[in-house]
């Protein structure tokens, strides 16, 4: 299915999301001055091993795409001091954590959509799974904005 050229937004949402336990919660969206990374190609899955995230429109169709760093896995990047090798990554503590992800503001997306390995501890590995959707407007008005993994 060919997907809709991505438009080139000067406008961006930083939305905050909590990971805990396996469940992923969109926790707010705001609006921030930044200019958002360009799209990332549509032409393969989002990411076959890794992590992900996809701006929809009200069709499904993918408005914007880009392949990232996981937030969510067992680890996270941090300073190092180390002017040639700035940031490293470290294990992440258990429990509930916080990431953040930066869109473009676009007129047609209706849902964010992350991919990514699943979220439990489990020995299946390999293709990246749909770990959550939700509505990048009025969010609160979806369910609280959760998502879970699929089962």
């Amino acid at each position: 299915m060919a997907e809709m050229e991505p438009e080139r937004p000067d406008r961006a949402l930083q939305l905050t999301f909590s990971v805990d336990r396996g469940n992923v919660v969109l926790l707010s969206s705001e609006p921030i001055e930044m200019t958002p990374l360009p799209s990332d190609s549509f032409e393969n899955d989002p990411s076959p091993t890794g992590f992900a995230y996809e701006l929809q429109d009200a069709r499904g169709r993918a408005v914007y795409r880009r392949i990232a760093s996981d937030p969510i896995s067992g680890s996270i990047e941090v300073p190092t001091g180390d002017p040639n090798a700035p940031l490293g990554r470290h294990p992440a503590p258990r429990g509930r954590r916080t990431f953040f992800l930066v869109i473009p503001d676009l007129a047609a997306a209706r849902d964010i959509v992350l991919f990514g390995p699943p979220l439990a501890r489990t020995r299946e590995r390999g293709k990246a799974r749909q770990l959550g959707r939700f509505g990048v407007r009025g969010h609160r008005e979806r369910g609280q904005g959760k998502g879970r993994e699929p089962r």
